[in-house]
């Protein structure tokens, strides 16, 4: 009985987090997009890297950012499913894209914008760190666990 209401209980969290997948995208983007874009722009010229600038902030800002969203979504999903990560992962991801998909269906742009929004690195860059970050975090929490034991 436990292990079905918490099966259950996985399957909802991982839906719930697939629907805010792209409020959530979209308020860090909207509230950390120029703070984190700066602040690799200037470390990259701190470093000397001036002439590979153009070609370098698209890629870096990708990666930079797929670990935000990822590490803000994936550390919750692997916090609370703790097993099956890979199963629960999946259902995420299909709740993301039919959620894409439905908001596309209704925007003024249709169906067609799912072909630029899936063709960003970002998106996929981000449901890899989503799979990351959730596979990382129940183990880490264990290790810290089992290293901060409680004398009697």
């Amino acid at each position: 009985m436990a292990s079905s209401r918490n099966a259950h209980r996985s399957v909802l969290v991982a839906i719930c987090l697939g629907v805010a997948s792209l409020p959530v995208r979209s308020f860090l983007y909207l509230n950390l997009g120029g703070i984190v874009i700066v602040a690799l722009v200037d470390s990259m010229l701190a470093l000397g890297l001036k002439s590979q600038l153009s070609w370098l902030t698209p890629i870096l800002g990708a990666v930079v950012w797929s670990l935000i969203v990822g590490a803000t979504l994936g550390i919750p999903l692997g916090l609370f499913v703790q097993e099956h990560i890979l199963r629960y992962w999946l259902i995420y991801v299909a709740a993301a894209s039919l959620f894409y998909v439905l908001l596309a269906y209704w925007s003024e742009f249709g169906l067609s914008i799912l072909l630029v929004e899936w063709g960003l690195p970002e998106y996929w860059l981000t449901m890899l760190s989503v799979l990351c970050f959730a596979w990382l975090s129940p183990r880490l929490q264990r290790r810290v666990l089992r290293t901060t034991s409680v004398a009697p």
